[in-house]
């Protein structure tokens, strides 16, 4: 079987959206990453980091699709568990100006551990809540970059 008909056969069998999506958004990154400046005289540009997670996605993404495309037998696993990370991700960046980014990122965490990692709610709650906090304090405090605050001023 040729590598386009077993791509074509990962498509349909639906292993093969997510990592083809995936590819799709790391492209995007790394020619916004070109247009944004990768360096600034002697100093990283904005680009930079969106350049290498770019890059890192597609790499990672190619991984995914070349090992849905193989004839073994085995599939790479179910469709769901990433896909509902993806969406919790969208909805995350969503509730960012409407929560604030403390308590968005909280929340992701929280349903990530409890709902998807199946952990016990006490310590999925403690992580959120330390990582959260870390986050605020880093960002917000330190380094007092602007990010957007939700109604309780966080």
């Amino acid at each position: 079987m040729t590598a386009l008909k077993r791509i074509g056969t990962a498509l349909r069998g639906g292993e093969g959206i997510l990592p083809v999506a995936l590819v799709a958004m790391g492209i995007y990154w790394v020619i916004e990453a070109v247009r944004l400046g990768i360096w600034n005289r002697m100093l990283p540009g904005s680009g930079l980091m969106p350049l290498i997670y770019g890059s890192l996605l597609v790499l990672f993404a190619l991984c995914v699709l070349y090992a849905a495309t193989q004839e073994d037998g085995e599939t790479i696993g179910p469709v769901r568990k990433p896909l509902l990370l993806v969406t919790l991700l969208i909805l995350t960046v969503l509730g960012f100006p409407l929560l604030g980014g403390t308590v968005s990122l909280f929340l992701l965490i929280a349903v990530i551990y409890t709902a998807i990692e199946r952990l016990p709610v006490t310590r999925a709650l403690t992580v959120a809540a330390c990582t959260s906090a870390v986050f605020y304090v880093v960002f917000d405090r330190w380094l007092s970059v602007a990010l957007p605050h939700g109604p309780w001023g966080f």
